[in-house]
């Protein structure tokens, strides 16, 4: 397959196209068909050699992609070959395909394209990962912190200080103060690798 990789830091013309090997599920995982991946700041930062990926995490840029899935490992359930899908990475979303996390993975549906009636719901199911009952601890696990209600700097703050990367998103009607967070994926409590992304959903 072919990814997007950076040959020195600095700007967009230090991106090139090259092979790389075909990703597998491995338990609890999924691989996606990249049909689009999102650029965002942390992207930017880590072109330009100021944001390191975690140790163990691929160094191709890349945390938001969409697409289908493309294999399924071990352990997942809710996910079929061919689901269209919209996933949060730790990082290797440039790329023709990555494996990632199922609890990252999110579903929308009616899926893109489909014709409906004005007015019409659209759900968007969202996974809030495995509940792990009483995990051993380890180094390379973290259990998500509780940061409901706190404004978005300060629960990034301590998701980061936990070694979570962090994606905000802004949602509007929720009858919050604006700033605090309303939401995450994958919820906190869930026992995740270290360096996984989380989403904070933000009242606007």
């Amino acid at each position: 397959m072919r990814n997007v990789t950076v040959t020195a830091p600095g700007g967009p013309e230090n991106l090139t196209i090259s092979d790389a090997p075909r990703p597998s599920a491995g338990s609890g995982e999924v691989v996606i068909s990249v049909r689009a991946a999102g650029v965002n700041r942390a992207d930017l930062l880590q072109r330009q050699g100021h944001y390191p990926p975690p140790p163990g995490i691929s160094d191709v840029i890349g945390l938001e992609v969409s697409g289908t899935i493309e294999s399924v490992g071990g352990d997942v359930t809710g996910w079929s070959i061919g689901d269209e899908c919209i996933a949060l990475l730790a990082g290797g979303g440039y790329a023709e395909l990555v494996s990632v996390p199922s609890g990252q993975v999110v579903r929308q549906d009616p899926a893109s394209g489909a014709k409906v009636t004005k007015g019409s719901a659209v759900n968007i199911v969202v996974s809030s990962g495995s509940p792990s009952p009483s995990p051993s601890p380890s180094a390379a696990t973290v259990t998500i912190p509780n940061v409901y209600g706190m404004d978005s700097t300060t629960a990034t703050d301590q998701l980061t200080a936990a070694g979570l990367l962090v994606v905000v998103h802004q949602k509007g009607g929720t009858g919050q103060p604006p700033g605090t967070v309303v939401s995450m994926v994958p919820d906190a409590g869930n026992v995740v690798d270290s360096g996984s992304t989380v989403l904070l959903v933000i009242a606007k």
